[in-house]
């Protein structure tokens, strides 16, 4: 799964690309330089990694030691969390 996405700090927002693989692993991408932000990688204790839908837009990753927050325009923050919860349960 692939979406345009706010990711959301405390004061600011910054628009990232989204990317679901199936390794299972997230990647953020700045759009316009094209250049990796960061990368979610989870373990296979499903503990370790929540999604939170705060509003059909609106979803948090949440992590162990971390937590980002999302805004999708396009209102997916559902099928982001179904995306995520399928691969964490495979």
């Amino acid at each position: 799964m692939i979406s345009m996405v706010k990711k959301l700090r405390k004061l600011t927002s910054k628009k990232v690309q989204l990317i679901l693989t199936n390794k299972p692993k997230l990647i953020y991408v700045d759009p316009l330089k094209l250049v990796v932000k960061g990368n979610i990688i989870w373990s296979d204790n499903s503990n370790n990694l929540s999604i939170q839908v705060s509003s059909p837009s609106h979803f948090k990753i949440c992590m162990p030691k971390k937590v980002l927050s999302f805004e999708d325009a396009k209102q997916r923050a559902w099928q982001w969390k179904k995306a995520i919860e399928v691969l964490q349960n495979q």
